[in-house]
């Protein structure tokens, strides 16, 4: 988890000594904080997360020959918390609250199984609206109102979670063990490393993967959020990995009878190499299907043992990973939206899984890597959201454990659940919704980022190193945030950028998050799907509501597409122009409150129905659905990727740029009298102005301009 600077938990009776907390066995009096801190422009380090930071201990030293720092003004810990609120009363009405909630705290967790009281529970939270917001370093005091009661609620963050950036008027979702269960220990809420957990800014859906690549650099998570679909040239190890990834999905959807490596050399010939889209990303790469087989081979035989040893029959013998064993897919690829805990994602594999007496079944995520086994924080981190998101999508309100395969070697590895690693991935995903609130400030100015490394090592290769460099030579020139090692390090990979090229980017990049975030002023707000109920959003335009699922269809032998057609409930008309053919939408499980379990284009609506082509059948046609439009913003993000493609150091990008920003002239060829005689039979009937065009383009070294009215003839 992230740690605070300068705020390190040691006795106040003796700030010298050092100490260790064990984790969940720190004594009452190494549970006071200490509340100073040394100056610092940001609220956190950058840390790589150990294995202890997910589940084991968390230790900490004080150094005996280093002073008391001072404190300093709160804007120093949370620059973006609105720092105005100085209100006495608010302290004194959560100080008199705060022995009595603590008691029952205490009272609550010496009473509950240590084992899952810790596990937010959905019943045992509250939403509610930031009012005031006041506090020192180690200890945020809020002020809010309750969004279903309207009663006024006092939340007060400890330990790491007293760093958490809160602005005043955001909604944040509060969870505790005693919430709910009497009236008056819902007016105070307090919230430490032990107890309680709180989700800022729910209704924004955090990617998980950004999470989890915001574990080692926030900045890197943040600006591949911004930058979607790669700052370079395709790589072969992503595309390999996502056809792996396909082959063991495929594998045990179809359950083949005699499951082998060289029938999963045959689906990859058969079904995944007839995809268009994977024939053009290997001609891209210039990679044949041979090299293809070639770099999956190593994979077959661990995928082939896996399956056959854990997958339940007739496709393998069901052997028990740890406690539990498989009884069946659940579904593959399942794509969830979760407000409970403001995250959103792709689960490789859901999978039901029983006790060997079946008296305890849980639904629990199988995530696939196809690196070497590492076991990593981010990839634990990833199936920790992932069981998150699966516990609220399925009212589970007990521990669930999840999985990390990695098909290189066929390594499985059990995650589960613990205070720290809670406490870590939710105040990691906290930031980044607080960062990712806002493109432009109130002064139309790109909004700032994370801070980059001091140490650089780890930045070498990092696919966002263009892109971070670039904003250190243009939206942080004046801040000085980068180190003289990353500085060095921005100069060596820019070299080729000029400082004329620098400004094209730092405009363009301000002039596209300008119109983003007009954009989404305009645009659906997607929200709106489980934030407005169906017919509300029916009557807007925005929607059709109480639908059933009429048939669902699969478009071809591979069952790689499939056309899923609803009707009305009650078999009332559909108001067919609410939504077009070819629009984006995403079906929602509204009875269930299981939001975007489907997405797709529309192929047909009618009085009657509509239909809906997806890459996935839905697992579950029962229960009341609704569909709503779906306005994507992908564009921008891809445009900004363009952008950064344009600044890189390869000759095609340097060429490019003196062509567009540099505004050097093209430059033409000749032709030859045998090439003319060639061209001449080909232009016959054009007029001489369509001529010179045609000549023009084929002498063309660079590129040339057609201009023309709209609407006339010839351009085409």
């Amino acid at each position: 988890m992230l740690r605070p600077l300068g705020c390190s938990q040691v006795n106040r009776t003796d700030s010298t000594s050092p100490r260790t907390v064990e984790n969940g066995a720190a004594s009452d009096s190494e549970n006071q904080i200490s509340r100073k801190r040394p100056a610092t422009d940001t609220p956190y380090e950058h840390s790589s997360l150990s294995n202890a930071d997910f589940g084991g201990s968390i230790k900490r030293q004080a150094s005996p020959d280093s002073p008391a720092p001072e404190s300093e003004p709160l804007t120093a810990v949370r620059p973006l918390l609105d720092d105005s609120f100085e209100n006495t009363d608010l302290d004194d009405e959560l100080l008199r609250c705060v022995d009595d909630a603590e008691r029952d705290a205490q009272t609550t967790a010496t009473s509950t199984n240590s084992s899952t009281s810790f596990f937010p529970k959905v019943s045992r939270s509250r939403e509610l609206k930031v009012l005031e917001a006041d506090g020192d370093h180690c200890e945020t005091r809020l002020k809010c109102s309750c969004f279903s009661t309207g009663s006024i609620v006092l939340v007060s963050l400890r330990g790491l979670w007293a760093h958490t950036a809160v602005k005043v008027g955001a909604k944040i979702r509060v969870f505790g063990p005693n919430i709910g269960l009497n009236s008056k220990d819902d007016d105070v809420i307090i919230i430490d490393d032990y107890s309680g957990l709180l989700v800022y800014d729910p209704d924004t859906l955090v990617p998980c993967t950004t999470v989890t690549s915001g574990v080692f650099c926030r900045r890197k998570a943040v600006l591949s959020d911004r930058f979607k679909g790669g700052c370079g040239a395709p790589s072969k190890q992503m595309f390999v990995g996502t056809i792996v990834h396909e082959l063991f999905q495929s594998a045990i959807r179809r359950r083949p009878k005699f499951l082998t490596e060289s029938w999963l050399i045959g689906e990859v010939r058969r079904s995944i190499l007839s995809s268009t889209g994977y024939v053009e990303q290997l001609v891209g790469m210039r990679l044949s299907p041979a090299e293809l087989e070639k770099e999956i081979k190593p994979y077959l035989r661990p995928i082939v043992t896996w399956i056959h040893k854990y997958m339940p029959p007739p496709l393998g013998q069901a052997q028990g990973l740890g406690a539990m064993r498989i009884e069946e897919v659940r579904d593959i690829e399942e794509n969830i939206w979760c407000p409970t805990f403001g995250v959103r994602g792709k689960i490789d594999v859901s999978l039901k899984m029983t006790t060997g007496d079946q008296s305890v079944a849980t639904i629990s995520p199988l995530e696939l890597k196809t690196g070497k086994s590492s076991n990593s924080a981010d990839h634990r981190a990833q199936v920790l959201l992932y069981c998150l998101m699966l516990s609220s999508l399925t009212n589970n309100e007990e521990e669930c454990t999840g999985n990390l395969l990695y098909l290189r070697d066929g390594e499985t590895f059990p995650v589960t659940l613990t205070p720290a690693s809670l406490n870590g991935v939710m105040q990691m995903r906290n930031d980044l919704a607080f960062q990712l609130a806002d493109l432009i400030d109130d002064n139309e100015r790109v909004t700032a980022m994370p801070a980059p490394f001091v140490d650089v090592r780890s930045c070498q290769n990092c696919e966002q190193l263009v892109n971070c460099c670039l904003y250190q030579r243009t939206f942080e020139k004046d801040a000085n945030t980068a180190s003289d090692s990353m500085a060095a390090l921005a100069t060596a990979v820019l070299a080729s950028v000029t400082d004329l090229h620098v400004a094209y980017f730092e405009r363009w990049v301000r002039w596209i998050c300008l119109e983003w975030t007009q954009s989404m002023k305009s645009k659906l707000d997607k929200r709106d799907t489980w934030l407005q109920p169906a017919v509300e959003r029916e009557s807007k335009g925005e929607c059709l509501s109480s639908l059933v699922v009429e048939s669902v269809t699969s478009c071809n032998n591979q069952q790689t597409a499939f056309i899923i057609a609803f009707k009305r409930q009650d078999g009332s008309a559909l108001c067919s122009n609410i939504i077009s053919k070819g629009e984006l939408v995403v079906a929602s499980v509204e009875s269930k409150k299981m939001f975007a379990c489907l997405m797709g284009s529309v192929v047909e609506i009618s009085d009657s129905h509509i239909s809906i082509q997806s890459d996935k059948p839905l697992r579950d046609s029962s229960g009341i659905f609704r569909i709503d439009k779906y306005e994507s913003f992908a564009t921008f993000q891809y445009n900004l990727s363009n952008l950064t493609r344009l600044m890189q150091s390869d000759l095609a990008s340097v060429r490019l740029r003196e062509l567009l920003i540099d505004r050097r002239a093209p430059s033409f060829g000749k032709m030859s009298k045998q090439e003319m005689e060639v061209v001449r039979t080909i232009v016959r009937g054009l007029n001489r102005e369509q001529i010179s065009a045609v000549v023009k383009v084929l002498v063309a070294h660079d590129y040339v301009l057609i201009k023309g009215l709209p609407g006339s003839e010839g351009k085409s």
